[in-house]
């Protein structure tokens, strides 16, 4: 990923033979006090920060390969528009061309490279990625008066490209030619979309070719032509005089407005009757490094339903889904806007107890207090279940059976082991004898999770 530098005198504007200068895409080779690595003529990193290319008469910034591995940083997007708000013209090739637009198709992995974004002009931008095939690396000229295309073949085709789709373009940016996309391998979409663009940002000219160009000016005349056009439309001095390309009302502002990322939608499941979350805004940022202030809104007890900070903590006191809001704001006071919905979920099922509780004889018999029924083969008992659910506390009961009869909770039953079963209700205690008897408890919570349990009469054992 480089950058170049295409110097003229300015006095008279001649122009004189030009060399080009490489620069890192970021920031990150140490300021150098002499401007200049020693012994290398590349300018550092430090004077496209300082505005060094407009006060060292350079007029034209070349862009190539700018966010092909990885993004470029905020630092690198402030002297850009630094150089262009001075009146540099920029020529622009591929994914150095994408950035000045300001809107991205989600794909490939460069797409999302290119954010953050200069954000220049309006435009969509899709595709790109691997190469084309030949037919739809052929340009084909659309106006043919414009500089940038004095000498140029109608159609051209100068070696495979890769290149980018765009779309929903600002009328005021000017195609002079175009290329067919068939559809390859669905990376650039079916139809025709500009290759080459001019226009004006404020007296700035900049010239943007959607495709991949620079490297084929060592092998192909055309290419070599098209560069030497682009470097002498883009490297004219500023002038009101407008001609057939309108000054854009694009922004060359210093300040760009914070994006917000709220983070994906995230579930929890829930803790008793509430559910603690952990809100994460660290993938919000501010094109140009300003430090951010972050405002949390949404149904949540803590603050009043509204808490700052990058990644704070608040309880969700109920199931279901709800949106919580995030807004960042910057040190100039523009803000951007994102949602995360939380989703506190019930995927745990209740916990049912059963007993059959030993009633002393006077509860059997109708008196005396002389203890619990001690036959080994007949007792008196008093049915107890319940459920018990941390998150819903309206789950109850789905079915509760002695040895597949419906009981009630507290319900006296008098059992007895027996060959056969036999049922019998007296004065709304039931007789029961059978050869085992189990109690069984079925409990159901609201989202529909059940469980089970059993307890079998501690009776003498089972009849063989």
């Amino acid at each position: 990923a480089s950058c170049f530098a295409h110097r003229t005198k300015r006095a008279g504007h001649h122009r004189s033979s030009f060399r080009t200068l490489t620069l890192p895409v970021v920031a990150k080779v140490p300021a150098h006090a002499g401007g200049r690595q020693p012994g290398s003529g590349r300018p550092r990193w430090s004077q496209i920060a300082s505005g060094r290319l407009v006060t060292d008469d350079v007029d034209a910034l070349i862009m190539a390969r700018k966010v092909f591995s990885s993004q470029v940083d905020a630092s690198y997007l402030h002297a850009i528009r630094s150089f262009v708000a001075g009146g540099g013209g920029v020529v622009a090739e591929y994914d150095g061309a994408a950035l000045f637009f300001d809107d991205f198709v989600p794909g490939l992995a460069i797409i999302s490279n290119l954010e953050p974004a200069l954000r220049l002009f309006e435009g969509t931008v899709a595709g790109g990625g691997i190469p084309l095939p030949f037919e739809d690396s052929t340009i084909h000229v659309t106006d043919a008066t414009h500089p940038l295309m004095l000498g140029v073949p109608a159609s051209f085709f100068d070696g495979p490209k890769l290149a980018f789709a765009l779309t929903n373009l600002d009328s005021r940016l000017r195609p002079v030619a175009e290329f067919v996309s068939t559809d390859f391998a669905e990376e650039v979409p079916l139809g025709t979309y500009p290759a080459v663009l001019a226009g004006r940002c404020g007296s700035a000219r900049v010239a943007l070719y959607m495709q991949t160009q620079f490297q084929l000016t060592l092998v192909s005349p055309v290419a070599q032509t098209l560069m030497r056009n682009a470097l002498s439309w883009v490297s004219q001095p500023p002038s009101t005089d407008t001609g057939s390309d309108p000054m854009l009302a694009c922004s060359t502002t210093d300040n760009e407005p914070p994006v917000a990322a709220a983070g994906p939608d995230r579930t929890l499941e829930c803790a008793g009757d509430t559910a603690v979350a952990r809100l994460d805004g660290s993938g919000s940022y501010d094109p140009n490094g300003d430090q951010l202030v972050f405002a949390w809104t949404g149904t949540f007890p803590e603050g009043g339903g509204e808490v700052g900070g990058i990644d704070p903590t608040i309880t969700l006191r109920s199931l279901g889904a709800r949106d919580i809001t995030l807004t960042v704001s910057d040190s100039s006071g523009a803000t951007d806007v994102d949602t995360v919905r939380w989703t506190v979920l019930d995927r745990t099922a209740p916990i049912p107890t059963a007993a059959l509780v030993p009633m002393p004889d006077q509860d059997r018999d109708g008196g005396g207090e002389e203890g619990a029924q001690q036959a080994e083969d007949e007792a008196l008992f008093r049915v107890r279940y319940a459920c018990l659910d941390a998150c819903d506390p309206t789950a109850g009961v789905s079915a509760v059976t002695l040895n597949r009869i419906p009981v009630a909770n507290g319900q006296l039953v008098a059992l007895e082991l027996e060959d056969e079963q036999q049922v019998e209700l007296e004065d709304g205690r039931l007789e029961l004898e059978a050869p085992s008897f189990e109690l069984r408890v079925r409990c159901r919570d609201a989202t529909g999770n059940e469980a089970e349990a059993s307890v079998i009469a501690p009776l003498g054992g089972a009849l063989d």
